[in-house]
């Protein structure tokens, strides 16, 4: 039986250690990010991945830097065969990547060489692209430029948001990385190189990404709020009994409609959510979140706001 280092962070790599766990990998150590004090109490909290860990009396290594002589060391001392990366957040140096057997394997959420970076769930939502996939490769020292072991597509549905298809990615990668463990039974298994010619790269999510630019066609901002739902929602501003007031805009559809209105104006409030313009076309959203509320149906908003209609966003 191989053995095997884990290294990962968030849920979308726990879903992934359980699963391995589940079927009897032999997972001897788990290296996860160190914790982090949050909250208004800044308690120390411990991520998904560690949480996972303890719950399966796993060893947990928590290094400041993946570079650490110390903690390179007692990496050595497990004498892995493989070493599983699913989202662990920190760059892995050559000396990282020479300690396992096999090699260093990651799954990353995108069909290779598609949308490399820390980034391919929100960039294929922005893009409004209608199937992504996942891959498991060996580590080099470029930008998820390995050599690919497995790739699976999945679908992306019109109703797919980010929550949703993190899910969706979790779960199939999840089985995708068993399968890739499994490839390595009888040693190294088949590699298959990337077109770098296709490569196309994401960035990193910053804070205003999530900001609407009611000027975008109407299918462009859709796209954008399915790409930040459920967090940190894509926003506007409006301004209501004088106020000015973040606003959150969930489950958009497009309407084939063209109005006379500025991009940004709120056109109609109907039983079915609020109908914005756009610079085409328009929207309407079924739910929403004013600043200080919880997120609620647009239907309920508008009992608040009864004369919603008319209002222009920004």
């Amino acid at each position: 039986m191989l053995n095997i280092v884990f290294c990962g962070s968030p849920e979308f790599a726990a879903l992934s250690l359980d699963y391995l766990i589940e079927h009897k990998c032999a997972i001897s150590a788990v290296v996860t990010m160190p914790d982090r004090q949050q909250g208004r109490g800044r308690k120390l909290m411990f991520n998904a991945v560690k949480e996972t860990a303890l719950r399966h009396q796993l060893p947990v290594l928590q290094p400041e830097k993946a570079t650490d002589p110390v903690f390179l060391n007692d990496l050595r001392s497990l004498k892995p065969d493989l070493i599983l990366v699913v989202a662990y957040g920190k760059i892995l140096r050559p000396q990282f990547l020479a300690i396992p057997r096999y090699g260093c394997v990651n799954l990353h959420a995108s069909y290779l060489p598609y949308y490399r970076g820390a980034s391919p769930i929100h960039q294929a939502l922005l893009n409004g692209d209608t199937e992504t996939g996942i891959t498991t490769f060996l580590i080099n020292e470029g930008m998820d430029s390995g050599d690919m072991i497995l790739r699976e597509k999945i679908v992306i549905a019109d109703d797919e948001t980010l929550g949703t298809l993190h899910d969706k990615l979790a779960d199939a990668g999840a089985k995708l990385l068993l399968d890739t463990v499994q490839a390595f039974s009888n040693g190294m298994p088949r590699l298959y190189p990337q077109d770098h010619s296709k490569a196309t790269y994401t960035q990193k999510i910053l804070p205003e990404m999530a900001e609407i630019d009611w000027a975008q066609p109407a299918e462009a901002i859709r796209n954008r709020i399915r790409a930040f739902d459920p967090a940190p929602g894509a926003r506007t501003s409006i301004q209501i009994r004088n106020q000015h007031r973040i606003l959150k805009l969930f489950c958009p559809k497009v309407i084939q409609k063209e109005t006379t209105a500025a991009p940004g104006t709120i056109v109609d409030v109907t039983p079915h959510g609020l109908i914005i313009a756009c610079g085409k076309n328009c929207i309407i959203v079924s739910q929403v979140q004013l600043e200080g509320k919880k997120r609620m149906p647009a239907e309920e908003f508008i009992r608040g706001y009864p004369d919603a209609a008319g209002i222009r966003l920004n």
